[in-house]
């Protein structure tokens, strides 16, 4: 009921605020749901045109770009969830959903090149025949065209999904200029080793980045002290708030990378205003991207060790 009242109050603002957010909502989803549809429809034409043209290292790429569109469809999806906010049972509402989905691909396509890695080192080992050149020189010309699309529009985003979706197309880029310097290799050389150690190649550069990104989602999960805030500094500083006699305890951790949690017991001195020293170090943290804030307050008196009488 209270939240009905505060929407009355202030109506103008909320309802400017709120439809500049929806609008900016609506151009993330369009840029998701372009890239998606573009990588997608790609990866499916690669996988038929890697076993066409008998090229591995095509194929290698078909994975890396049905893990991105796995990538991309989650992060349609939990932009759209996102837009639902908190609820009874989901109190800071579908921030995590982005990690999880983050955790997931990275997964599914360190899976998916593990598999490669194994098939490629075999034909490694063992070549086979050449593969068809102009078949995958012409199929990296459109790879490199429909990622460098797709980048492109996704560069001028500015979430976090968006980012790093960006990065895996940009990655997806380059394994294909890798794929067209490989075919013309092999067009004139006829060395058939080379698709197949251009698959290897893919596949560690892939599983090494990918590893890596997922290291950011794992410290957010195990609910690890936010980026690179120093939490001893942290404190100082808000012991240097005036009203603030010392800190008792403090605790952060992050939601999603960029909107993070707070909670803290702190000390005033005698004549401080709880409510002033409140606003001020919650002003200070928000500031450093604490958004949900919890500040718990004892007053200088109260908090000295109790003396039994003798």
């Amino acid at each position: 009921m209270g939240g009905h009242h505060h929407h009355h109050h202030g109506h103008h603002d909320h309802g400017h605020d709120r439809d500049h957010s929806h609008q900016s909502n609506e151009n993330v989803l369009k840029r998701i749901r372009f890239a998606f549809i573009l990588n997608f429809v790609f990866a499916i034409v690669e996988i038929i045109g890697g076993l066409f043209t008998g090229s591995f290292a095509i194929v290698a790429d078909a994975i890396h770009d049905l893990g991105d569109s796995f990538s991309l469809a989650l992060a349609l999806h939990l932009q759209k969830k996102s837009q639902g906010g908190p609820s009874a049972s989901l109190p800071y509402g579908y921030l995590r959903y982005s990690v999880v989905s983050a955790i997931i691909t990275g997964i599914v396509i360190i899976s998916g090149s593990f598999v490669v890695l194994i098939e490629a080192i075999q034909r490694l080992l063992h070549p086979d025949a050449l593969p068809h050149v102009g078949g995958m020189i012409g199929l990296a010309v459109v790879g490199i065209a429909v990622n460098g699309i797709a980048a492109l529009r996704l560069s001028h985003g500015h979430s976090h999904n968006e980012k790093i979706l960006s990065w895996h197309l940009i990655e997806d880029l380059l394994g294909w200029i890798v794929v067209l310097i490989g075919a013309i290799c092999i067009y004139f050389f006829n060395l058939a080793w080379i698709d197949p150690l251009l698959a290897i190649g893919i596949s560690i550069f892939i599983s090494w980045n990918v590893i890596r990104n997922l290291r950011e989602p794992f410290r957010i999960i195990l609910q690890y002290v936010p980026g690179s805030e120093d939490m001893t500094v942290l404190q100082k500083q808000l012991e240097e708030i005036e009203g603030v006699k010392e800190i008792v305890e403090i605790q952060a951790w992050t939601l999603d990378g960029h909107q993070h949690v707070l909670t803290t017991r702190l000390v005033i001195k005698g004549a401080a205003s709880a409510d002033t020293v409140r606003e001020l170090v919650r002003g200070k943290l928000k500031e450093k991207g604490f958004k949900f804030v919890t500040i718990e307050i004892d007053h200088e008196a109260s908090h000295l060790p109790h003396v039994p009488p003798c």
